[in-house]
């Protein structure tokens, strides 16, 4: 699958004219390429999808925020972080309870999710769903909700609300269940947004999808 394919999917769900290319001397060509970036973070931030999945150590910085003793920035690439532990240790059985750490949001960067963390751990690691644009490698069930969001989209300013919502609640029919059903190697145990550092059964799941 390319992008071209993608947009296309979604052009055709839209009820819209398809494009060659996303550098098409038209206006949705145009619209597509502005704001397919934004989209595939929308829908890569629904869920912790385990394709997008990357951990990372976390780069410490010299300075400090309040009381807390050590202050670290998150990855440029993040879309959504799923947990943070002290590097080198099993992210899936210790890592940071809520309380134990706190974002500090930089707002002079639009494209980082949560600017900064701080915390009283001095070698942190996080594991996180990354920004993924290799949309060759993307599973389909992942693609098919995609252009249904950028159908919405696309409805929205070309095609009239009657096709944006119903763009819209296919969207939200799929994004669900398919992210339950498919996305299985989470493997997240049902304790419904509790988290704890060193617990060797509870897994933290904030939405609590099971």
């Amino acid at each position: 699958m390319t992008e071209v394919t993608l947009a296309n999917m979604a052009l055709r769900a839209a009820k819209l004219t398809t494009i060659d290319s996303l550098d098409d001397t038209n206006e949705l060509a145009s619209y597509i390429k502005e704001i397919f970036p934004d989209v595939i973070k929308e829908q890569l931030g629904e869920h912790l999808w385990g394709f997008a999945r990357k951990t990372n150590p976390m780069t410490l910085l010299v300075d400090t925020f309040e009381d807390w003793a050590y202050l670290h920035d998150n990855p440029d690439d993040m879309v959504m972080p799923e947990r943070y532990y002290p590097t080198g240790y099993n992210y899936k059985t210790q890592f940071l309870a809520a309380e134990q750490y706190e974002v500090i949001h930089n707002m002079t960067s639009a494209d980082r999710a949560s600017g900064r963390i701080a915390s009283n751990e001095e070698n942190l690691s996080i594991v996180y769903t990354k920004y993924f644009r290799e949309i060759a490698y993307y599973p389909l069930y992942f693609a098919q909700a995609l252009s249904y969001l950028l159908a919405y989209y696309l409805a929205q300013n070309f095609g009239g609300q009657e096709r944006a919502s119903w763009a819209y609640q296919m969207w939200s029919t799929l994004k669900l269940p398919w992210a339950i059903g498919k996305d299985q190697d989470r493997g997240r145990e049902n304790v419904k947004g509790e988290a704890t550092l060193t617990s060797e059964t509870a897994v933290y799941d904030p939405w609590g999808f099971r």
